[in-house]
């Protein structure tokens, strides 16, 4: 019961600020409010379930003073501010600082909930960006709230494009973290680095020059705290990813600055969306895992991609297998039966190689066969490794 009580709350600690971006990012006082007694419930819950919500680091501890003092004067300033409502809304803004800061010392000391933080808030990030993205790439499924002050920059659901620029720089070098450590998965450093691209757009579309300042600070600093050439690798395609993203939008102004008729909004819309689909920076897998720069169907044409397709089922099984095809485990001998290859072979584990049935095809599938596995070297299970890919045809 304990446990699943403390779950619950770091999983609203790490929801919140999500959460709360979709309401003006607490501008106003009413979510404000709310958000700060969510803070401080959390920090009952934890002075009565454990663990103590005080930080035992000396860092910690000064942090937690200075955050004391400020909010404790700026209540004293109401004494004599000439304008209470400011002075009042900064109390309560500091007093939601204060709780989500005890908060977040007794909740996230475990290692196993410390290491949820950088995947939750860069999910969070890539879910807001994506939300105002969605409104420009489906103007006619998604219509929201214009603002004249704006001038077509990227400001929902927070309202504010400065802030909105930020939340997608501090995403961007989130992902570049994710995506070039070691310790995470591959399907987490994947899914980093295609969010990337996403997060980049909204860099830009925001036209903030603070939020482009900040992403490039950030992947400065996190190089600077773990250097290393995994994540040396990381940072440059999350910046590629996320460049290469806002090159695909910058034509079209009626997803730059929402100009135009609503159809060429979203036909502008549609194509930077089909653009974006086919970005080849986010089909990359930094670090030991290697990469997959280009996807198959920009590498062949629509005819040869047809002909290599499997006509009928997949391989009954796709299992991880030795690192080359020539080993006694591969069993690469096809057997075709009406047309149709089935096999049981190995994930793709080599690099510059196919398996010598689809090398004896002298057909286009077998070229697009070729090149497609020249780039390719990482063990995922998804992907087809059968010989029906090269003659099936």
């Amino acid at each position: 019961m304990r446990r699943a009580a403390l779950l619950i709350a770091a999983a609203i600690l790490l929801a919140g600020p999500t959460a709360l971006a979709f309401f003006s990012g607490g501008f106003f006082e009413g979510p404000r409010l709310v958000a700060t007694f969510v803070a401080w419930t959390l920090v009952l819950t934890l002075a009565l379930l454990g663990p103590r919500p005080l930080p035992t680091s000396r860092p910690g501890r000064v942090a937690l003073a200075g955050l004391v003092l400020i909010a404790a004067w700026t209540g004293i300033s109401l004494a004599w501010a000439p304008l209470s409502g400011p002075a009042t809304d900064n109390l309560v803004r500091l007093l939601l600082y204060l709780g989500a800061f005890l908060a977040a010392a007794g909740l996230l000391g475990d290692r196993r909930m410390a290491r949820a933080v950088e995947p939750a808030l860069a999910l969070g990030a890539l879910v807001v960006i994506g939300y105002g993205l969605a409104g420009r790439m489906l103007p006619g499924i998604l219509d929201l709230a214009q603002s004249s002050k704006a001038y077509g920059r990227l400001e929902q659901p927070i309202t504010y494009w400065n802030a909105e620029g930020a939340l997608a720089a501090v995403g961007l070098v989130l992902c570049a973290r994710l995506a070039g450590t070691s310790s995470r998965t591959t399907a987490v450093r994947v899914l980093a680095a295609a969010a990337s691209g996403a997060l980049g757009m909204g860099v830009y579309l925001s036209y903030s020059r603070g939020a482009i300042a900040a992403a490039v600070v950030g992947l400065i600093v996190l190089l600077a705290a773990a250097p290393s050439w995994s994540q040396l690798r990381a940072a440059g395609i999350a910046l590629g990813a996320g460049a290469l993203a806002a090159a695909s939008a910058a034509p079209f102004s009626g997803v730059t600055a929402l100009e135009g008729s609503s159809d060429r909004r979203q036909a502008d819309g549609a194509t930077v969306s089909a653009g974006d689909a086919c970005a080849p920076g986010s089909y990359a897998s930094p670090g030991t895992y290697g990469r997959w720069p280009w996807p198959p169907w920009r590498l062949a044409s629509r005819a040869s991609w047809r002909a290599a397709w499997p006509s009928g089922a997949w391989a009954s099984r796709y299992r991880r297998g030795p690192a080359r095809p020539d080993s006694p485990r591969s069993n690469h001998g096809a057997t075709t039966t009406g047309g149709l290859a089935s096999t049981r072979s190995p994930g793709i584990r080599w690099r510059g190689s196919v398996p010598a049935a689809s090398e004896s095809c002298g057909s286009a599938s077998g070229r697009c066969r070729r090149a497609c596995s020249r780039s390719i070297h990482f063990p995922w299970r998804w992907l087809p490794s059968s010989d029906s890919w090269g003659c099936s045809a």
